[in-house]
């Protein structure tokens, strides 16, 4: 494991969902697959964590994901590396089309939107 997967690690490890501040949704973290680690880590509570595979990962979530990396890679965003990356930088609100769907802040780290129907049912998933 890379030095750079190490800290995301330890610093994604208390990540909570957050909620917006103009609606009743949540601002929900999820670190995405990568070749070396191919799970999806979606942070549904304060030390509180869902792992998915790309084939498990609930609709509504790969869905959002894709609009956001289809926006990545449209649009040039000031995106942070992981060993730089912040809370403030996670939850940090990107304006434009996709305020209510998510975004993703650094290279590993996103942030997918989630009505609390949503949330709670990944929660309940094993």
């Amino acid at each position: 494991m890379g030095k750079g997967e190490q800290y995301v690690f330890s610093m994604t490890t208390s990540l909570a969902p957050m909620m917006c501040e103009d609606s009743f949704n949540y601002r929900v973290p999820v670190q995405l697959a990568t070749e070396k680690n191919n799970t999806f880590v979606v942070h549904v509570g304060d030390l509180h964590i869902r792992v998915f595979t790309p084939e498990k990962l609930p609709d509504f979530i790969q869905v959002r994901l894709s609009m956001i990396k289809a926006s990545v890679g449209g649009e040039t965003l000031t995106m942070k590396i992981d060993q730089n990356l912040t809370t403030l930088d996670l939850f940090r609100t990107r304006q434009g089309n996709l305020e209510n769907i998510g975004w993703q802040a650094s290279e590993t780290m996103c942030i997918v939107i989630m009505t609390p129907k949503e949330l709670s049912v990944v929660k309940d998933m094993r």
